[in-house]
């Protein structure tokens, strides 16, 4: 079984590490091959530059739902959606379109599933220069589906994946919900695996101290 590591929010490492190499460097020597990584624009350029000729394969959690929420808070729902259209060169913007076409009745509606699926969409088209092997459906949006009942989000996602031609894989915090849905639905969707979340390995590199938490939380604050 190959080990998979995390890559923890930017503000946590770039306060914490002058650059990833080291961490990087620390994973492969203990054997890890995926990195699960959940894309911050803050980030990007030291990302692809760190993984640049290394054996990593990277796993994308999309959508990032801290993200959205914080841009929710200040520009609203609409406004946050917006900021990922405007983030997009024309091209991806043109291609963001056209998917859209199929799925506007149900973004009409305000349908969870519809939402979800257009922030990811959005998202993962900004990644396209980076070495991504698989996308992750981010635990948030996951467990809010179990909560909710929505299998729709589970259906439409492992179909987005397929026509992508990337491996889906879904995130959950609530392994005991996931069994009783999964016995409710009649079984997970094809071709998708199921993955609970737990700790990571990034405490075991660098723990973080009180001191350096607060400082990486101002860093923030101040950006």
């Amino acid at each position: 079984m190959e080990l998979t590591a995390e890559l923890p929010p930017f503000f946590v490492w770039d306060a914490e590490l002058a650059g990833l190499g080291a961490y990087l460097d620390w994973l492969e020597r203990r054997g890890v091959k995926e990195l699960l990584w959940t894309p911050e624009p803050a980030g990007f350029r030291e990302v692809e530059e760190a993984m640049a000729g290394r054996g990593l394969s990277l796993t994308a959690v999309l959508p990032n739902m801290s993200l959205y929420a914080r841009d929710a808070m200040d520009a609203g729902p609409t406004g946050a959606v917006l900021k990922r259209f405007k983030a997009l060169g024309p091209l991806s913007l043109a291609e963001l379109g056209l998917r859209l076409l199929p799925r506007t009745p149900a973004l009409l509606e305000k349908r969870f599933a519809a939402g979800i699926m257009l922030l990811a969409d959005a998202e993962f088209l900004r990644l396209k220069s980076l070495p991504i092997g698989r996308v992750a459906l981010h635990n948030s949006a996951v467990d809010m589906a179990l909560a909710l009942g929505c299998r729709e989000l589970l259906t439409e996602f492992a179909d987005w994946a397929r026509a992508r031609s990337v491996e889906g894989v879904v995130l959950t915090c609530n392994a005991w919900l996931w069994d009783q849905r999964m016995k409710e639905w009649g079984g997970p969707s094809p071709g998708i695996e199921v993955r609970p979340t737990g700790p990571g390995m990034w405490s075991e590199y660098r723990p973080v101290t009180p001191e350096a938490r607060l400082a990486a939380w101002k860093k923030r604050a101040a950006s």
